[in-house]
């Protein structure tokens, strides 16, 4: 048991076990007394009444790292109790150089997750973060924290922090909150690499994706149908509900997840030839950039395509052609209905039609 003690002390990069008492001339025994010294004499500076003695005293101990662990309780303190909003960020710091505890620290940085001090509330999330899992009593403060502190760097981190929280399923309620109502992007941007981290399977990040697919945000859109897209066959029955929302933005957002599945499932085939028929012009448009995109296992369209060359939408037309042109020598059939959208009224439409027309004879 002492043996799996001793490892885990110095696997957290405490070369001396912090006394959970205040240091004092008491503990300075021993052929460590000289250090022992130099963190009590630190110590006693971090009760100074001149902030700047004390703002040194915190900085000194961070720069002896893991030779200060026996002061950890003092700026723990310090970093919760000092007056001083520098100190206090200062203390913060040196617990994360010294290595924290991982029986006080955490308690302690999640009460620092509330300061007052931007600065200091950022770098206590960062100090939890880098403690990985060994945060669990501290899990609720990051939660908090991602979903309600003022500064985005903060939100941020804790977004990073909650990628690797023990407890998924509490987790996975704070990043839906902030993916769906924070309006910084690299927030969101953090929350949905989280998302992945946290859930890799994607059982539990699905109906959260599925959500974002619909949101008014289209940063947000794109983002979830771009992480959609990455799973595979497994997003394809969310985006087969989505393409039949009542919001074209949501429908053309599911169209361009389906055309980025990877890899392509031949399920995929039915639903993105049916929303070449949406009643929104730029959803068709984008049904038909998809298949394109897709190409030759998109043959079964090559029919619906042939009808969008005569939609009333030019950006229609064109991507129907362009997307022919994709299909290579299978949409060899469409060459009549190509040649007669080469004189097409619409310029771009005409363009489309004679470089289809080059690949599909």
């Amino acid at each position: 048991m002492k043996r799996v003690l001793a490892v885990t002390l110095l696997s957290a990069g405490l070369a001396h076990a912090a006394p959970r008492s205040e240091l004092t001339a008491a503990h300075c025994t021993g052929p460590t007394r000289v250090q022992c010294l130099i963190n009590l004499r630190l110590v006693h500076q971090l009760k100074n009444g001149r902030p700047e003695v004390r703002l040194h005293a915190a900085q000194t101990l961070g720069e002896r790292r893991a030779k200060a662990a026996p002061a950890l309780p003092s700026l723990e303190r310090a970093a919760l109790k000092d007056s001083d909003p520098a100190v206090r960020l200062a203390a913060i710091e040196a617990i994360a150089a010294v290595g924290p505890d991982p029986g006080s620290s955490p308690t302690t940085l999640a009460r620092a997750l509330v300061d007052k001090h931007g600065p200091a509330r950022l770098a206590a999330c960062k100090a939890l973060a880098a403690m990985g899992q060994a945060v669990k009593s501290a899990q609720p403060a990051l939660e908090k924290a991602l979903t309600s502190d003022r500064e985005e760097q903060v939100r941020v981190c804790a977004a990073q922090a909650l990628a690797v929280a023990p407890r998924a399923a509490t987790a996975l309620k704070a990043l839906e909150k902030a993916l769906l109502n924070d309006r910084s992007s690299a927030v969101k941007a953090a929350t949905m690499a989280a998302l992945a981290r946290l859930d890799p399977s994607a059982k539990a990040t699905l109906p959260i994706l599925e959500k974002a697919l619909c949101r008014k945000d289209p940063e947000l859109r794109g983002s979830a149908a771009a992480a959609m897209a990455k799973l595979g066959a497994r997003a394809l029955p969310a985006l087969s509900r989505a393409l039949k929302h009542r919001s074209a933005e949501c429908r053309r957002s599911a169209i361009d997840s389906l055309g980025q599945l990877a890899p392509f499932p031949p399920a995929a085939v039915a639903p993105l030839r049916r929303a070449l028929a949406d009643k929104d012009a730029a959803a068709r448009r984008d049904a038909a950039v998809a298949i394109a995109r897709v190409g030759a296992r998109m043959a079964a369209a090559i029919p619906n395509l042939e009808s969008l060359l005569r939609d009333r939408s030019a950006e229609v037309r064109a991507a129907a052609a362009t997307a022919l042109g994709a299909m290579g020598k299978l949409a060899s059939a469409t060459t009549p209905s190509l040649k007669k959208a080469t004189i097409d009224e619409d310029v771009n439409v005409r363009a489309a039609a004679t470089k289809a027309l080059d690949k599909v004879q």
